[in-house]
């Protein structure tokens, strides 16, 4: 792989630099936005070099692309998800984004705002050194051609855990080529998630392309696709953003509730249980395949690399529709053996980069204080960011096709628990979420959804010769 031309965030979460900004941006002077773009290069964080203090990346969307010039240079290959974006009527039914969560009341990003052509994205050791260079990044916009419309700020995150409560961030897949190693069922092609490779069809996937013609300094790699052109998309990525806000109030109180109307008796115990169950895995990470009853000691080297087939095909250890199970079925899908089923489970991965925003409820992130605290009415929730090289088969497919389908694995009327959000033909306020068991099945019924989204865009990340390429193109080579 090569690592000099991928961008960092692509290859490591910077999870050593504590505090992170996105600033969205207009390009408003393309001229001007170009000279800005020459000095940024040199700042960036690429896959084979981390400064220690901060890192810098960028990404753009396709409206960002058309003010460089893609429509004169790229001959064909950006994909029809970028190029449209998740703001349709259409997009909106099919990810679920609808009522609270519909575009026209997105805070960025959406069908009333100024629309985003880039996101500028720091990565800080201290607050400190985040603000400062966030104040000089906004004096130098004027002169830089571009207009500052959005800043989305992240939340320092040492519990690792969502605010929910439950440790979050795992079961990434493993990529060829770079340090880490992992377990040959987690172990995705590079293809999936960075263009320019082979994907888990053992084909190079679909990336934009340009005449060599357009690229007279020779700065783009061949195209391993289409002969005789140059590949505008290697060691790119598309990223897909979405802010999601979370009621954890809410939340905790509905799982609260559901537990005393089965039992007048139970109570935090019991609640931490169900939410469990829920999620996939107890707040600790303890995936509740492994540990069914009760929270048992999280060994990430050992638990990371679980499957359902052997041990919990039957769903009375994780339910069926639990999140995490869900999101990534493994080796245990219906009409399928288990190397199948890890197949078409590794062709819908995601690679994620998401971050908490907000205070949390409790400064613990213990589920009792995160019961017992009050409201404070205060926004929260998490800065999704994921990369795939395909939107459609790897992050739509899974909003999709796997979380928001009702009848998922067998299922009647049960979304994802924890994002609950249904199918769009499904107008019932309240949905339900069952858990398998030996004898009889258990099943809750009006539940709520407490995950919105307040913004998001598709973008594209580049690769740093490609972002050189945008830097120097010149209309007149057209």
């Amino acid at each position: 792989m090569e690592l000099q031309d991928i961008q960092g965030l692509l290859v490591r979460a910077h999870g050593e630099l504590p505090e992170a900004a996105y600033l969205m941006l207009s390009i408003r002077e393309v001229p001007q936005a170009r000279n800005w773009l020459k000095d940024q290069l040199p700042q960036l964080a690429t896959g084979s070099q981390k400064a220690p203090d901060r890192r810098i990346q960028l990404a753009f969307t396709y409206s960002g692309m058309e003010k460089l010039g893609a429509q004169q240079f790229v001959k064909h290959g950006f994909s029809v998800e970028y190029v449209q974006g998740m703001t349709s009527l259409h997009k909106s039914r099919f990810l679920g984004d609808l009522e609270q969560s519909a575009p026209e009341n997105w805070q960025w990003g959406g069908t009333k705002t100024e629309a985003i052509d880039m996101v500028w994205m720091l990565f800080a050791a201290d607050k400190a050194s985040l603000e400062s260079h966030i104040s000089a990044m906004k004096a130098a916009l004027p002169q830089s051609g571009l207009a500052f419309i959005h800043c989305l700020d992240t939340q320092g995150n040492p519990h690792q855990k969502e605010h929910f409560g439950f440790r979050d961030g795992m079961s990434q897949p493993v990529i060829p080529g770079l340090s880490k190693v992992g377990t040959p069922e987690n172990t995705v092609p590079e293809g999936e998630f960075i263009l320019g490779y082979k994907n888990a069809y053992d084909q190079f996937p679909e990336t934009p392309v340009v005449d060599p013609m357009h690229d007279p300094e020779n700065l783009l790699a061949e195209s391993a696709n289409f002969p005789g052109l140059k590949d505008f998309g290697k060691n790119g990525s598309y990223m897909v953003f979405r802010q999601l806000t979370q009621d954890v109030s809410g939340f905790w109180a509905s799982v609260f509730s559901a537990v005393k109307n089965e039992n007048s008796e139970a109570g935090i115990a019991e609640s931490v249980h169900l939410a469990a169950k829920m999620v996939g895995r107890w707040p600790n990470g303890k995936p509740v395949s492994l540990a069914p009853d009760q929270e048992m000691p999280y060994d990430k080297e050992k638990d990371e690399g679980y499957l359902y087939a052997a041990h919990d095909a039957d769903g009375c250890g994780c339910p069926f529709g639990a999140h995490v199970r869900r999101a990534n079925p493994r080796d245990a899908m219906p009409d399928n053996q288990p190397a199948s089923a890890i197949r078409i489970s590794n062709r819908h991965r995601i690679l994620r980069r998401g971050r908490n925003f907000g205070p949390p409820l409790a400064a613990s992130f213990a589920p009792q204080e995160l019961i017992e605290a009050l409201p404070d009415g205060q926004e929260r929730g998490l800065q999704f960011i994921c990369f795939n090289s395909n939107i459609q088969r790897q992050f739509e497919f899974i909003q999709h096709s796997w979380s928001n389908n009702t009848k998922f694995a067998g299922l009647y009327s049960d979304p994802d628990p924890i994002l609950g959000i249904k199918d769009s033909r499904d107008k019932g306020e309240t949905h339900d979420f069952t858990m398998q068991g030996k004898l009889l099945r258990r099943k809750l019924r009006g539940l709520r959804r407490h995950v919105h989204v307040i913004g998001g865009a598709y973008f594209f990340m580049p690769g740093l010769r490609a972002l050189k390429f945008l830097a120097h193109f010149s209309p007149k080579n057209a």
